[in-house]
């Protein structure tokens, strides 16, 4: 008979630990669900990151802040420790398409040796890069040169206030996936029309460069590699080369064309 007693308050005290063991297993997933075990917290966010891309360029969480609040009431600031992926989970370092409208963001941090975590969703403007509002590219300096999406360029000078309406030369340019190419077809001055091909230099290894005349003044333009892995690729075409290279026109020639762009017309 005391053997059997024993063995009901051992029965007892075990189901009273199993209880014990079961309760304690189920505290606020707000605070103690998350990711890997990390508790979530609240987050608010106080600075956004650039949201609006062309298609082909790199998303970049740059300048992304949030406020945090830990279970506590405390509260810090993450400024890194940020994981962006697309909606579909993908890896978010290949170029941007026009489905990439949202990324997802996940934040790991730690706060007296406790993982905390939060997650949240941008939402992203995709906007097609072909059309004549979009700047693809432009050269540095006072005096620049402006490459459009629809495959138009100009040349102008510091001093304009509308910078189209004070052109020094313009014309047009095309990518077909393998070649850059650059036509003038019109030129500040008294020759009102002077179509020339433009020689492009460099190569998609190193970038391309070439230059247009303002009279005798050279306006140059540098699309440097990186540029150029976003923009011309080989899956990439930009303007139409039947206003290109399909014109054949001929070549600028320094020498011949920049005293004849100066001389007044008969």
């Amino acid at each position: 008979m005391k053997l059997l007693k024993k063995i009901g308050v051992v029965a007892v005290v075990a189901a009273m630990l199993g209880t014990a063991a079961a309760l304690a297993g189920c505290g606020d997933p707000a605070e103690e669900g998350g990711n890997g075990g990390a508790t979530t917290i609240e987050a608010e966010q106080i600075s956004s990151c650039k949201v609006e891309y062309n298609w082909g360029e790199v998303f970049d969480g740059a300048d992304l802040a949030y406020e945090i609040t830990y279970p506590d009431g405390t509260s810090d600031y993450a400024v890194d420790g940020f994981t962006f992926t697309r909606e579909n989970g993908e890896d978010i370092t290949e170029p941007l398409d026009s489905s990439d409208t949202e990324i997802s963001v996940v934040w790991n941090g730690t706060k007296d040796d406790k993982e905390y975590t939060f997650s949240d969703t941008l939402t992203l403007t995709m906007n097609d890069p072909h059309n004549a509002e979009t700047l693809i590219f432009r050269s540095t300096g006072s005096d620049a040169v402006y490459m459009y999406g629809d495959g138009s360029f100009f040349a102008c000078g510091v001093q304009a206030v509308d910078y189209k309406d004070y052109v020094a030369a313009k014309g047009y340019w095309s990518w077909d996936g393998e070649e850059l190419c650059v036509v003038v077809t019109s030129t500040y001055g008294m020759m009102e029309t002077y179509e020339r091909t433009i020689t492009v230099n460099g190569d998609a290894d190193s970038g391309y460069s070439f230059t247009v005349y303002w009279g005798m003044f050279p306006m140059s333009i540098t699309i440097t590699k990186e540029q150029a892995d976003i923009y011309l690729t080989p899956d990439t075409t930009f303007g139409d080369t039947s206003l290109t290279k399909e014109k054949n026109y001929p070549v600028w020639d320094n020498d011949k064309d920049i005293h004849e762009t100066q001389t007044p017309a008969a």
